[in-house]
């Protein structure tokens, strides 16, 4: 099940990543140290809540599983578009925050691949939105973030 477990963290990071190359401060948004703040406490919550899951032991266990690592996945993304960050960082945060979206639409083919037990068909329905989670690592790590850059 790790395969389930490794899509939490990099989804995280998406999130995260959504601040990358951007800076400062403004009036009608958080500090960029604030807003990190802020989404590593979401992250830091998310994780912490992921771990607490039961791991499966049958292929009916393992596609609720997956169920509830998408909504926690889902409640992240939810709670980060609720931040408001620094204003010169909303179109990169919304076009990341998308990238998590994207990346989740998946969630079927997931769950799918998981209640038949394939692990092969389980990676490689992750595999269909790994890019967009890939490509936030890097830029999460790069903004600065301790928690939703953690893979």
């Amino acid at each position: 099940m790790t395969a389930h477990r490794a899509l939490i963290p990099l989804s995280l990071v998406t999130l995260a990543a959504a601040l990358s190359g951007c800076g400062g401060s403004s009036s009608s948004g958080a500090s960029k140290a604030a807003f990190i703040k802020r989404a590593d406490t979401i992250c830091l919550r998310a994780s912490k809540a992921q771990d607490a899951l039961t791991q499966p032991a049958s292929n009916a266990q393992r596609a609720a599983y997956v169920k509830r690592v998408y909504a926690i996945e889902r409640g992240v993304v939810a709670d980060l578009r609720g931040l408001q960050p620094p204003s010169s960082d909303r179109a990169t945060v919304n076009d990341m925050l998308d990238s998590v979206d994207r990346a989740l639409a998946f969630e079927s083919d997931v769950e799918a691949a998981a209640m038949g037990g394939d692990q092969s068909a389980i990676n490689s329905a992750e595999a269909k939105g790994a890019r967009d989670l890939n490509h936030a690592t890097t830029v999460a790590k790069r903004y600065g973030f301790k928690e939703c850059g953690n893979t």
